[in-house]
């Protein structure tokens, strides 16, 4: 028991916050909910040997420094008290602060002992003694008729520390009588209040599409309106996250927020109007915050929004989906988290998977119930495999209403693809991404097979109008998804433009787009108009030679020399590039190009100087062997 007798008035609720247990001869108290007001000695007694007794000080730390309801110096002479405060021997000392008029004394923590206290000597609680350096004494005056004295005391600015009794002596010269007057001053704290004077209802049920209007009457002391701040907040209960949801309002279209000052600060009023209240967004509770100084106060209003209907709402919320005329579109095995809510009570969830099946009311044992601020209802997790049909409907006031949602199933959002066939004169340095003329062309429109209200076309912009292609058209189903194709056989530079294909529902049409070129054919041609050009080359030196053909598309170069195909150099392009010229270099040089157009020739002499004579020799003897070769293998065919 704390040995203050004044602690039990103070602090009516100990019977209920202490437990006393003993066994195996220890006895033990416990208190709960620890107060400021349990600062004090606790003893323990022992009935049967009054001799043994123990004390333990217990010192509670709250939001303001505590001072002891009946506490006591033990006073040892004129220089040294004691302030009692007595701890168990694990506690640290420099865990034990003394504190007085609320200031920290440094030094008395060098004179404490456990077992009684603090010992501080008079330079120590000297320095925290009051100073009144606000307190102003007037010169005494004399009023002559009435043969009255008067002294005034001045206090400029009341503190805590001015509470007392405050003594006048007045004594008559010459004599030993002397005059006393008591006068006893209580300075209250001075603490920041707020009270609401006035407000509206605190309960609220409104039908939808009427004003909502908040507001409340307050006075605040003291008139710091620099110290004053008031905000307003929206409090909800949330079945997507833990807990309740706070959000500060902002003054916007539908929320508009007022403080109006009143006569010189007698009274504030604080409101917020709300138009046009949708019951799913504004159902819950409403909190004006206020703060002075210190002091804080809330003010809060239940808001329910009420009509006839039971508003139901099914909405789905997936990691992807694609958007397509206002209809989700999901990827297979999408995990899907679908919520059926009502402001109503009533709700049922029902689903199926057909076109000519029924629905039926999932299991409440897979579903997750919700209640919040903004309706009641249920939450299905699932793993979509295939087009889903779902309904959710709820009952209020004898009226059923119910919303239907498919979940279509989609392996690709809505788009287009091409596919270009090559001709078969087509040469092997054709570009694939290229489209020439004599190309089929292949354009195939991706949608979902479940989007069955569909219809799918293929339109043609040129640079004056556009126009439905009544080119073919054929459908192909892959997966989850149908191709409508166009094609396009042996296109020609006419062909190029924009393609459009056009998705129509009920009247409406979303175009999804491609661009058409088509590159001309042409036949290869010089670029040069002498074929019959003469080069000279440096023996043993590098030489290049360009075959100076182009065409549409780039065609194919085939060297000859002397009308045998050349292999002693390499091709770059249309340029032949030889390494080290040698005699037998020298001759006519011909060039072959070819594209799916047709072929042209170009003939290039070149002439090697600078040879060594035996390679001449050499060259002339090989010349006129190969020749006699030549007319021996004649003969040989021709006989």
């Amino acid at each position: 028991m704390p040995s203050n007798e004044k602690y039990m008035q103070k602090s009516s609720n100990y019977s209920d916050r202490v437990k006393t247990d003993s066994g195996f001869g220890v006895q033990v108290m416990s208190l709960t909910d620890v107060q400021e007001v349990d600062t004090g000695s606790y003893q323990c007694l022992c009935y049967h040997r009054v001799s043994l007794i123990d004390m333990i000080y217990v010192f509670v730390h709250g939001s303001h420094i505590f001072i002891p309801i009946d506490f006591k110096f033990v006073l040892f002479d004129d220089s040294k008290i004691m302030v009692p405060c007595i701890t168990t021997m694990f506690i640290d000392n420099n865990d034990i602060e003394l504190y007085a008029n609320n200031v920290l004394i440094e030094n008395a923590s060098k004179n404490y002992d456990q077992r009684f206290g603090y010992k501080i000597d008079k330079k120590i609680y000297d320095v925290t003694s009051f100073e009144y350096e606000h307190v102003i004494v007037r010169n005494k005056r004399m009023e002559i008729r009435s043969r009255i004295m008067y002294t005034e005391l001045e206090i400029d600015r009341l503190e805590l520390e001015d509470s007392g009794e405050y003594l006048c002596i007045a004594t008559l010269k010459g004599t030993n009588a002397t005059l006393e007057t008591r006068t006893t001053l209580h300075v209250a704290p001075q603490m920041s209040q707020i009270k609401v004077i006035e407000r509206s209802p605190q309960i609220m049920r409104l039908h939808d599409n009427k004003e909502i209007n908040l507001f409340a009457k307050i006075a605040i002391y003291p008139t710091d309106l620099d110290s004053y701040h008031a905000h307003w907040i929206f409090r909800y209960n949330s079945w997507m996250e833990a807990g309740t949801q706070n959000v500060t309002i902002i003054p916007d279209r539908t929320h508009k927020i007022s403080t109006t000052v009143f006569k010189n600060v007698d009274y504030i009023v604080e409101s917020l109007s709300m138009n046009s209240p949708d019951e799913t967004v504004m159902n819950g509770t409403y909190v004006l915050s206020l703060s002075l100084l210190e002091t804080v106060q809330i003010v809060q209003w239940k808001v329910t929004i009420e009509n006839d209907r039971p508003d139901v709402q099914i909405t789905v919320r997936e990691p992807f989906s694609y958007i397509v005329f206002n209809q989700q579109l999901f990827p297979r095995n999408t995990h899907l988290h679908v919520e059926c809510l009502s402001v109503s009570k009533n709700v049922v969830f029902e689903k199926k998977n057909s076109e000519s099946s029924q629905f039926e009311e999932i299991d409440k044992n897979s579903l997750i119930g919700v209640d919040g601020s903004f309706g009641t209802g249920f939450i299905l997790n699932m793993i979509l495999d295939k087009n889903t049909e779902l309904r959710c409907s709820s009952k209020r006031n004898g009226k059923i209403s119910s919303v239907t949602k498919k979940i279509i199933v989609a392996e690709e959002s809505p788009h287009i693809v091409s596919y270009i066939q090559k001709n078969k004169n087509a040469s092997k340095l054709e570009d694939s991404k290229l489209i020439y003329e004599g190309n089929h062309v292949q354009l195939a429109c991706v949608v979902p097979i479940g989007a069955v209200d569909w219809d799918v076309t293929w339109r043609f912009f040129d640079s004056t109008s556009s126009k439905t292609l009544s080119s073919p058209i054929r459908v192909e189903s892959k997966g989850h998804s149908k191709q409508v194709i166009l094609e396009l056989y042996n296109v020609t530079v006419g062909s190029s433009g924009k393609y459009a294909c056009v998705i129509e529902e009920d009247g409406s049409e979303e175009l999804l787009e491609t661009a058409v070129n088509v590159e001309p054919t042409i036949k290869p041609y010089h670029t040069k108009s002498d074929s019959e050009h003469v080069i000279t080359v440096d023996f043993d030196h590098n030489f290049e030679i360009d075959c100076h053909i182009a065409g549409s598309p780039p065609p194919e170069y085939v060297w000859f020399k002397d009308g045998k195909p050349f292999t002693g150099g390499v091709q770059d392009g249309s340029v032949l590039k030889v390494s080290r010229a040698r005699v037998e270099d020298a001759g006519q040089f011909q060039c072959c190009a070819t594209n799916r157009a047709g072929s042209t020739n170009y003939f290039i002499q070149v002439q090697v100087e600078g040879a060594p004579k035996r390679f001449l020799i050499f060259y002339c003897m090989a010349v006129l062997i190969t020749g006699f070769c030549l007319l021996a293998v004649i003969f040989w065919c021709t006989n």
